[in-house]
């Protein structure tokens, strides 16, 4: 919100704004991601799966994760205290078929302004719902089994798929034409490369 408020005092178009913002929003989660994995945060439910995260007696947990600490005796015969689902791992890996995504939509497809910032909330929103299925409980379920992330996840995922139609009957194809007709200083390829 203040965003948006900060682009319409500056004179920004919001939507071309948003739209570009996508690759980035993107890549940013990607990037946060690599962080919680390097901290061990958000880890899941427990898990039989191969790619599990296994927690071995002296490993350094993320603060919220303190009631998994392993100590030798508390270890199994395995040397594992548990196994748990990475679920950073999987925003990870999510966020870069997002990226991969958008750079495909932008590069082969026809948007209307507004449309590509909506693929983003939905894919999002859709990720942020499935994956919290998968996180560590930490008593924070709203309605029934459904935690605040899953809630705001699926709420931000109908909002942008409500956003994408309305933006297909509400603003203008995207094109050099129409960025130049909302302000935009367009640079031409042939002319950049031989200054």
């Amino acid at each position: 919100v203040g965003g948006v408020w900060q682009m319409r005092r500056t004179g920004l178009s919001v939507w071309p704004t948003l739209d570009t913002s996508t690759m980035g929003l993107a890549l940013g989660t990607l990037v946060g991601r690599i962080g919680d994995l390097a901290i061990v945060e958000h880890l899941g439910r427990a898990t039989t799966v191969p790619w599990g995260y296994g927690v071995k007696p002296g490993y350094d947990l993320a603060p919220g994760h303190n009631g998994l600490e392993c100590t030798e005796a508390t270890a199994g015969l395995d040397g594992l205290c548990g196994v748990y689902h990475h679920v950073a791992a999987y925003d990870l890996i999510g966020a870069a078929l997002l990226l991969g995504f958008l750079f495909y939509l932008y590069r082969r497809h026809r948007f209307h302004y507004g449309q590509l910032f909506s693929v983003w909330v939905i894919w999002y929103g859709l990720q942020r719902f499935l994956l919290d299925f998968l996180r560590f409980g930490m008593g924070d379920a709203t309605i029934g089994s459904f935690t605040w992330n899953q809630v705001s996840g699926l709420a931000a995922a109908v909002g942008g798929a409500i956003l994408f139609w309305y933006m297909g009957r509400r603003e203008a194809e995207v094109s050099p034409e129409e960025d130049r007709r909302r302000g935009a200083e367009l640079v031409d390829a042939g002319v950049a490369e031989g200054s």
